[in-house]
């Protein structure tokens, strides 16, 4: 089976789930790109609960047109050790946080041009930590609507659209907070490791 999905940035739960499931996997990359999306930001759980975080992009096209092979990410203010310092500040504590933060704090540190490269990187990345052998490919041209043999997710995950919870597992702070589904993968690789979802999901 292969899966359509869009690029995001360390996708929620559910977005991983689909891809665990899937036998190949396919990254849109010839759509335009949408704000306010998991395309460029993620959720992570804090000792305050759900935080947000952003990757900021280039407004080089007006609107929402940028083709998303071409949005370029804005490295001119220090989001990027803003971003770590939230990620070991939520997860330092997190059973599995020594395995897998020195790889990604060196991906997270890196510069890629686009953010289509940047998010890919990620997932290659998240893929190896869970233990997960998905080909990826990216389609060569858009369609609204994809032939029949492909499953077409591209708008099954969104921040402001509920999604009914999938797994339940340990997170850093459930002595004082309640569950929250559906944010970011690393959240689960940190709080469980990465034979997780093969051990549970699969």
């Amino acid at each position: 089976m292969t899966t359509l999905f869009t690029t995001a940035f360390l996708p929620p739960v559910d977005y991983f789930l689909a891809i665990a499931k899937s036998d190949n996997v396919l990254i849109e990359a010839h759509e335009n790109y949408q704000k306010q999306s998991y395309r460029n930001r993620c959720e992570i759980v804090t000792s305050q609960g759900v935080q947000e975080l952003t990757i900021p992009v280039l407004h080089t096209h007006t609107g929402q047109s940028a083709p998303i092979a071409d949005v370029e990410i804005e490295y001119r203010t220090p989001w990027q050790t803003k971003l770590l310092r939230a990620l070991r500040t939520a997860y330092a504590t997190a059973p599995f946080f020594i395995h897998y933060f020195d790889e990604l704090s060196a991906l997270l540190l890196s510069r890629p041009t686009t953010l289509l490269d940047y998010n890919t990187a990620l997932l290659y990345f998240l893929l190896r930590a869970f233990k997960l052998e998905r080909p990826i490919a990216f389609t060569q041209t858009y369609e609204a609507v994809p032939c029949t043999e492909i499953v077409d997710l591209r708008t099954a995950f969104h921040p402001k659209t509920p999604r009914p919870e999938q797994l339940h597992y340990y997170q850093v702070f459930a002595d004082r907070l309640p569950f929250y589904p559906n944010v970011s993968v690393i959240d689960l690789l940190f709080n469980e490791g990465g034979n997780y979802l093969i051990q549970h999901a699969i």
